[in-house]
């Protein structure tokens, strides 16, 4: 798929109902803010660590096996199909050590846009192609992630 189709259906997907993929289970309830706060603090202290990235990057490696997958840096219009691995742990650390920008993740032409943004503790997840979102619930277990609906605040 061109790149301006890619960036058009990515621009419809974005207006979507979405998924949260996270190292939590659930929403964490305003009143522990602060904790969660900390808990970012703790994830990325060390950005050599990449957590909670590593476990984003196996989960998307191992989508790779079942699924085509095109990504470009958020700030940028030029997609990439099937990246290697190496890339992506290299796009991810990037990530992980300036905490700017993002990835996003198109997913079999369009069926699914996965997004990650630097500063966060998830990707989302946009589209409702249910066999996939199956795929990804299972690939995320084998990776200690949940996958969540968001429900609008």
């Amino acid at each position: 798929m061109e790149n301006e189709n890619l960036d058009t259906v990515r621009d419809a997907l974005l207006r979507k109902p979405y998924q949260i993929i996270d190292i939590l289970p659930a929403r964490t309830p305003a009143r522990f803010a602060a904790a969660y706060s900390a808990l970012e603090k703790y994830c990325f202290r060390d950005p050599k660590a990449d957590m909670p990235y590593t476990r984003f990057l196996n989960l998307i490696v191992k989508l790779g096996c079942y699924c085509d997958i095109a990504v470009c840096r958020a700030d940028d219009e030029e997609w990439l199909c099937s990246p290697e691995p190496e890339y992506l742990s290299n796009a991810l650390r990037e990530l992980a050590e300036t905490r700017r920008g993002g990835l996003h993740f198109m997913i079999n032409g369009g069926k699914l846009l996965i997004t990650l943004d630097a500063d966060d503790l998830y990707m989302t997840m946009y589209g409702s192609s249910l066999c996939l979102i199956r795929r990804i619930k299972q690939l995320a277990s084998s990776e200690g992630l949940f996958v969540w609906k968001s429900k609008k605040l």
